[in-house]
């Protein structure tokens, strides 16, 4: 990540950097894009996936199972509707790796943490969570949600004591 590298090389830059984070992905709210795109039609579930237990083996992640299970069926000659899954999964994984990013920089900032970045931190958390509906129902969106309730309960914890 381009981020993790600019933030190791000029330390100084994180508050501007999260900051421009929390802007993007506020916009990305009131967009309703990504994990926060509309609640999916039935058009986009795979029959498989209805039936299928994941598997949790060697690390897959419930994103890339359901992801392939969405995506597998090429020849259908439905490129459209491809397109897209292709766009929601894409969407999806770029708020996932904004998450992790965030993630990664609480677990450093936390310790010396200024006022400022636990602020930022906590806006987008409100905004990101202010409307529970407004979240994806898309069985690609479970893990993104799910990374970012777990990031919403550090900050809080972390803001807290």
């Amino acid at each position: 990540r381009a981020w993790t590298w600019v933030l190791s090389a000029e330390p100084s830059l994180t508050v501007a950097l999260v900051s421009e984070i929390v802007m993007a992905f506020s916009w990305t709210v009131d967009a309703r894009l990504g994990l926060f795109l509309a609640t999916p039609t039935s058009s986009h579930l795979h029959p498989k996936l209805l039936m299928a237990k994941p598997m949790w083996s060697g690390g897959e992640l419930w994103a890339d199972f359901v992801g392939g299970l969405l995506l597998e069926d090429s020849s259908s000659g439905e490129g459209e509707e491809e397109e897209e899954l292709e766009a929601i999964k894409q969407g999806i994984l770029a708020h996932s790796a904004w998450i992790s990013f965030l993630n990664d920089r609480w677990q450093v900032m936390r310790s010396w943490s200024s006022k400022t970045s636990s602020e930022l931190l906590l806006r987008l958390l409100s905004r990101a969570l202010q409307d529970p509906f407004a979240l994806s129902r898309h069985p690609l969106a479970a893990a993104a949600t799910f990374q970012l309730l777990h990031l919403a309960l550090s900050v809080l914890s972390d803001s807290l004591a």
